[in-house]
């Protein structure tokens, strides 16, 4: 047998419940009815490692070659959807 305090309690959960996620859900149908979405193209500047080889001396003025680590800044172009709101 259901007591009336777990009865209470669990027609409060429901009750609570259910007021959250109703303008949740009534705000999303309503943003996806007055929302589409265009592809627009933007650059992005990113910074890509390259190893190139150098020539270095050493103490004793000897050539060593080393590679080492340097970036170079590059342009890229990305293609993404935004939404748009009518």
């Amino acid at each position: 047998m259901i007591s009336r305090n777990s009865l209470k309690r669990s027609t409060l959960a429901l009750l609570t419940t259910l007021a959250v996620a109703a303008p949740a859900t009534a705000q999303a149908d309503h943003d996806n009815h007055c929302t589409t979405t265009r592809i627009v193209t933007v650059t992005h500047v990113v910074r890509q490692p390259v190893q190139v080889t150098v020539i270095r001396y050493d103490h004793c003025g000897r050539p060593r070659k080393v590679t080492v680590t340097e970036y170079r800044t590059v342009e890229v172009t990305v293609s993404k959807r935004i939404p748009v709101r009518h």
